[in-house]
């Protein structure tokens, strides 16, 4: 199929259904740009009841305060655990945290003695005023760390909440409220709301527990949100319960949402797979070996799904320069493409979340630890290695010469590179040193010598040194290791694969075609049928494929739509000479086949309807004199509006082919369609004459 953005919102509303479960309750998922709502659970529910929202309201409490210059967010406090207020006990149920907290803490781990103390300090005009900016209705009359609370005073709806959290989303660029974002952050990347973690996705988020009922508030991406969902369950806890139920719903989100498949580069909107292809253009067109080339394949696009929105304040996701990937698409040759097709969908995972990756030109011999280089980059698979590969050709040296009154190395790592030196009286890190020399320094591998004003570097290696060494990677390739066990190397403990349990490609060949499965076993007996439904397609278009067909088979529903971007009831997609295959979707091989036979002599320009309509008809004729057009297919209201587009195309690509003959239609697809077909005109004089 080639209209996965039109089926998005169809397949978005029964994901949120099912994400349910036996939960009883209601969602809401809101479309932060226009304030339309993408879908509800319980609709009803979702817009009429009201209730107390619990710690959903403590954002808006700090931010309205900070807005009103009524509270500092650096102000710390140490949380005392035990809290009563009146006949309630609402002690921290967050684990011990050492020190003091600051806003940003307290949302995370939801502290209600943080925010019971800011009421207590600020008094309840203030605190309902906060919240009345952002369109909740507050009492006065009621204790104010109570109100800060969520516990008493206010009430909304999981409708009214999703818009305030949306009108909160608006805020993000706002440096007045970096406290908030980040409290918002942390509580899903390791607060209270971790259990609505999405692997690929940032998100921001708040849970809420009463002695009633459960909530959970996100939005997503966090760097740049489109999204606002709001979870109400009339049960359990707003971590246990809420929580995962929103993150179901973030997932089938981002599998079914067009712009999750794309990276905005420098407001250039690209495929990720497109993406992928020209950053290996512009980091490693010159890399020979294929293998090496697949680890640069695997870790461009981990960098993709770990950074959206890294460029945020300009308006889009990633640069074109070295500051993120050096994005070349005019440099793609049809090798890297195949060498992003090969890897298509694989990352580097980390404890099932995308990994923190990097890559330099040559480690002069041994690795360098994240943290000796970005202090609070501390990972347990960006560590310091020694590398012989690196080295296994020479180690080139480099010299360079500086001007100063005073200049000393103050300070190495473990692994020998100098992280601090003493230029004219002070300490200057290496970073800072590098950048004032115009980068002539190639690496922090070196000594000095010299004096009187000038000083001379002799060093060896090129870049930081942390993860991927290239140099290293392409010896590794000649030596025969594969592109995972590059990786492997270069990043301990994290695992390549299309999923966060790692799952990578493996191929087998049949004799006319490819197929690549995450479990070939499993799957190799979808040759026979592939070859099967080949013939017969070939036997129902009268040619012979030209080209060599590659199956690649995803093991389930929920990684088909990740890598796709299809929604989850299609069964199959096909690009170029590739088939994207859900492992029970062999019944579809003969209507791709069909695709690719009709694509391969394609040469015109021709409409959405009639490319969708001829395939079909071939798979099974009929005729039809509906008028079918591209808008109908875009733009149906329903999944049952669009399966019956679909069948208009197909009956009046039957009613051409009753007219003009089969022949002449397939010829179409190197000419193009005849001015009155275009035009409509054959569809209303033949409509005419009945």
């Amino acid at each position: 199929m080639t209209t996965a953005a039109l089926f998005a919102f169809l397949a978005l509303q029964p994901a949120v259904d099912q994400a349910f479960e036996n939960v009883r309750g209601a969602a809401v998922v809101l479309d932060i740009p226009t304030g339309r709502i993408l879908a509800v659970h319980n609709r009803a529910l979702a817009e009429n009841h009201r209730a107390a929202p619990g710690s959903t309201i403590k954002p808006f409490v700090l931010a309205g305060l900070i807005q009103a210059n009524r509270w500092a967010p650096k102000t710390a406090l140490v949380c005392g655990r035990s809290l009563s207020i009146g006949a309630r006990k609402l002690d921290c149920s967050h684990p011990p945290l050492p020190g003091a907290l600051d806003a940003s803490d307290a949302i995370a781990f939801s502290c209600n003695h943080y925010f019971a103390s800011v009421a207590g300090r600020v008094g309840v005009a203030a605190v309902a005023e906060a919240v009345t900016a952002f369109g909740f209705s507050a009492a006065r009359g009621v204790d104010p760390r109570l109100l800060a609370l969520g516990d008493r005073g206010v009430e909304t709806t999981p409708l009214e909440l999703a818009r305030a959290f949306a009108r909160l989303a608006r805020l993000r660029s706002d440096a007045r409220y970096a406290s908030v974002w980040k409290g918002l952050v942390d509580a899903v990347e390791a607060g209270t709301g971790q259990l609505a973690a999405v692997p690929g996705l940032s998100i921001a988020g708040k849970t809420g527990t009463t002695a009633t009922h459960a909530w959970f508030a996100a939005l997503a991406p966090a760097a740049r949100p489109e999204v606002a969902v709001v979870v109400f369950t009339r049960q359990g806890r707003g971590g246990g319960t809420a929580a995962p139920i929103a993150g179901r719903i973030l997932g089938a989100w981002a599998s079914t949402d067009t712009a999750a498949r794309t990276v905005n580069v420098q407001h250039r909107r690209v495929a990720v797979e497109e993406y992928v292809a020209g950053v290996l253009a512009g980091e490693a067109s010159h890399v020979t070996e294929p293998e090496a080339l697949a680890a640069y394949a695997v870790l461009a696009r981990t960098f993709a799904f770990k950074n959206p929105g890294r460029h945020s304040a300009e308006g889009y996701d990633v640069c074109a320069g070295t500051h993120c990937q050096r994005y070349r698409p005019a440099g793609v040759t049809a090798r890297l493409e195949q060498t992003a097709a090969v890897t298509e969908g694989e990352i580097l995972w980390y404890q099932g979340r995308p990994a923190d990756v990097f890559y330099h030109q040559h480690c002069g011999g041994t690795t360098e630890a994240a943290h000796d280089v970005w202090p609070a980059m501390r990972r347990p698979y960006l560590v310091s290695r020694p590398d012989s590969f690196c080295v296994a050709r020479g180690r080139p040296s480099w010299r360079a010469e500086i001007e100063a009154r005073e200049f000393s190395i103050a300070a190495r790592s473990p692994s020998g590179r100098v992280t601090q030196v003493r230029l004219d009286g002070r300490l200057v890190a290496f970073d800072e040193f590098q950048s004032g020399t115009g980068s002539k320094v190639r690496s922090a591998l070196f000594q000095v010598r010299g004096g009187g004003g000038r000083f001379q570097l002799e060093g060896y290696g090129a870049g930081h040194g942390v993860g991927l060494c290239h140099s290293g990677a392409i010896e590794r390739a000649r030596a025969g290791h594969g592109y995972r066990r590059i990786l492997d190397f270069y990043f301990p403990g994290a695992k390549a694969g299309i999923t966060a349990q790692g799952l990578g490609w493996s191929r087998r060949s049949g004799e006319r075609i490819e197929l690549w499965s995450v479990e070939p076993g499993r799957d190799e007996s979808l040759l026979g049928a592939a070859a099967e439904a080949l013939r017969a397609a070939e036997a129902r278009f009268g040619a012979r494929l030209e080209s060599r067909p590659v199956l690649r088979v995803y093991p389930d529903v929920a990684v088909f739509r990740d890598a796709t971007g299809e929604p989850g009831w299609v069964l199959a997609s096909t690009v170029g000479r590739t088939i994207r295959l859900r492992r029970e979707g062999a019944r579809a091989l003969f209507h791709e086949f069909l695709h690719m036979l009709c694509g391969e002599r394609t040469r015109a320009a021709l409409p959405d309807w009639f490319r969708e309509g001829l395939v079909l008809y071939l798979e099974n004729p009929s005729t039809s004199t509906a008028s079918p057009s591209d808008a109908s297919l875009r733009d149906a209201a329903s999944e049952a509006g669009m399966r019956a587009a679909y069948r208009s195309a197909k009956g009046r690509v039957g009613a051409l082919v009753a007219r003009y003959g089969r022949d002449a239609v397939l010829g179409w697809l190197s000419s193009g369609l005849p001015s009155e077909v275009a035009a409509n005109r054959f569809n209303q004089a033949n409509t005419t004459s009945k």
